[in-house]
């Protein structure tokens, strides 16, 4: 059976037709660029390069996964640090909070040896709250304070001081923190 074939010199850039006997079987050889090659004249993909198109897919997306659980884990490990950072930064405010009830305590015992406390005495960064107990000669002052936090809980820390007062002087004769 008489066929038209195709065929492309490049030196020309001419496309030649030429009339020749081809079997049917034949044409999609002729057609397909010869052995082994597609319709585009590009090699064939046959067996295992054909199977890495699916597994450079499967190979993208383990990536991309990768990166996202990474990346993912890494940011819950900053939320993290930074929660316990701003935690101890409160608990340090509330440990200040607590030495300034102190210090009120012992100015006002120095100016009125009957001072007894406050409550809710309020600063920038908390508020504390100071008990005065007259034991001898000397006075048991316990200062707890209230760190002003977003959190739930709020941070609070006391610390206790025995001061003793006299000729216009306090001496602080002991002292505990975090009772």
């Amino acid at each position: 059976m008489s066929k038209y074939r195709a065929s492309y010199r490049p030196e020309t850039t001419e496309l030649l037709f030429a009339i020749s006997s081809v079997s049917v079987h034949s044409a999609p050889f002729l057609l397909s660029g010869g052995r082994g090659r597609g319709p585009t004249g590009l090699p064939r993909r046959h067996g295992l390069l054909r199977s890495k198109r699916g597994s450079t897919l499967a190979a993208a997306l383990a990536l991309a996964f990768l990166i996202f659980a990474v990346t993912t884990a890494s940011l819950l490990r900053v939320a993290s640090s930074h929660a316990q950072i701003t935690l101890r930064h409160h608990q340090a405010s509330a440990l200040y909070l607590a030495e300034a009830g102190i210090a009120q305590a012992a100015a006002r015992l120095a100016v009125n040896p009957a001072y007894s406390g406050e409550t809710g005495t309020r600063l920038s960064t908390g508020a504390f709250d100071v008990s005065v107990r007259p034991a001898g000669g000397r006075y048991l002052v316990t200062s707890i304070g209230y760190a002003a936090s977003p959190l739930n809980k709020k941070p609070k820390k006391t610390v206790q001081a025995v001061l003793r007062v006299g000729g216009g002087s306090i001496v602080v004769t002991d002292w505990k923190e975090d009772l």
